[in-house]
């Protein structure tokens, strides 16, 4: 298993796994029209020159490029081309003491003037050091140790985990009821994806949990994975959109009307799928030829809703939907078929998955009947891929997110 068949990350493949992937074609559909790069006719995306400018510097040559004679101010001027640089100033602390005047009253009492807002105690970090390290560490998902290094090697400014910890709580104190408002409004939302992974914690194991819709991202953490978690989160028991997700039987019951689910709909991870059917025919090439199959068939199902969508067509035809779906669900039969119980040279696991697919049909295929909702759950895979990164190890210090 490397990161071609399974949902092992590219950083754990083996070198002969990397040498393999690097021989192998791209799993990506090839356009055979369009060449690889920029297109031609696309606007470019570089840097204009812009109007504003701080400073201007007079660069005059010093000889000349032809014949090398010396180029001095008396030498006639023929003009100039600009050329922009555009960078920051070096990032300097500046320490501001404030010296407290004390005042006596003609009654002779002494009064000391008060700090100013964000002034605590005899010496303090500032509101934008303490922004940008809640900065780093929230939207960076970096973890305590690194953003206090960070802070460091920028600024000279030896600050502590500690301190980095107090900033992150005190924003999440001025958050108080907006975790509550994003989970109502991602449960009441059309379509949301939801993924989960185990990540190393203090030398165990904990979940991390995410769900995205809308440009809503909500993360939370347990120590289990299982419904006593994802009920205790409060979005999926009450959500009653379409659920894009990978096939964890954790999730199962959310779209069972017979265990209390109100999801309508849901599309299962078509990344997983092909990587699982990529799996299954590398094991055998000739015994499961169907899972190479089936693994284009997603592909052309996809492609036809692509070509849908660009035509501005609200659905597939009923002939393109029956033909996907048929071919689909013969090809699924075919692999149940080669490995069922008794059949000889059969595969367990690939016996699984194609019962699975062909059971599964309409929630592996959803995308082709609903064009607002996507064929992967990559964008929460890869939100919840940050926040694993920030993960604590002996040598990272913390979760960027205080418990």
């Amino acid at each position: 298993m490397d990161s071609s068949n399974s949902s092992l990350p590219p950083s754990s493949d083996p070198p002969a796994a990397k040498a393999k992937r690097r021989k192998a074609v791209s799993q990506r559909d090839r356009s055979k029209t369009r060449k690889p790069g920029g297109q031609t006719g696309r606007e470019g995306s570089g840097l204009a020159p812009s109007n504003h400018v701080d400073q201007v510097e007079r660069v005059d040559p010093t000889e000349c490029s032809t014949c090398g004679q010396p180029l001095d101010k008396a030498a006639p001027d023929e003009g100039c081309t600009p050329v922009q640089r555009w960078d920051i100033p070096p990032i300097q602390l500046t320490v501001t003491q404030f010296d407290l005047v004390r005042r006596r009253c003609p009654a002779g009492h002494l009064t000391q003037a008060q700090p100013p807002a964000g002034v605590a105690g005899p010496v303090c970090y500032g509101p934008n050091l303490r922004a940008a390290v809640t900065q780093i560490a929230y939207l960076g998902h970096v973890s305590m140790e690194r953003t206090a290094t960070l802070l460091a090697d920028l600024l000279g400014c030896p600050v502590s985990t500690g301190f980095v910890a107090s900033c992150l709580t005190r924003l999440a104190d001025k958050l108080d009821g907006f975790e509550a408002d994003l989970k109502d409004a991602l449960a009441g939302a059309e379509r949301i994806h939801h993924d989960e992974t185990p990540v190393p914690v203090n030398g165990g194991t904990g979940y991390v949990y995410a769900a995205r819709a809308d440009g809503l991202v909500w993360y939370g953490a347990h120590e289990h994975r299982s419904h006593a978690a994802t009920d205790s989160f409060a979005i999926l028991p009450r959500f009653a959109g379409v659920l894009v997700r990978d096939d964890w039987p954790g999730y199962h019951k959310y779209s069972d009307p017979g265990r209390g689910g109100k999801v309508r709909g849901v599309q299962l991870c078509c990344a997983h799928l092909t990587r699982d059917l990529q799996a299954v025919w590398e094991a055998d090439p000739q015994a499961q030829e169907w899972a190479a199959q089936l693994r284009q068939t997603l592909r052309r199902a996809r492609r036809a809703g692509d070509a849908a969508i660009d035509a501005g067509a609200p659905n597939l035809p009923p002939a393109t939907l029956d033909q996907l779906r048929g071919l689909y669900a013969n090809t699924a039969e075919q692999g149940v078929a080669a490995n069922a119980p008794g059949v000889k040279g059969r595969s367990t696991e690939a016996y699984k998955l194609a019962k699975r697919m062909a059971e599964r049909i309409d929630q592996v295929l959803y995308f082709t009947v609903d064009f607002d909702v996507d064929w992967t759950n990559n964008s929460c895979e890869q939100t919840i891929r940050m926040a694993k990164l920030s993960v604590n190890r002996p040598e990272a210090g913390g979760l960027a997110r205080p418990a």
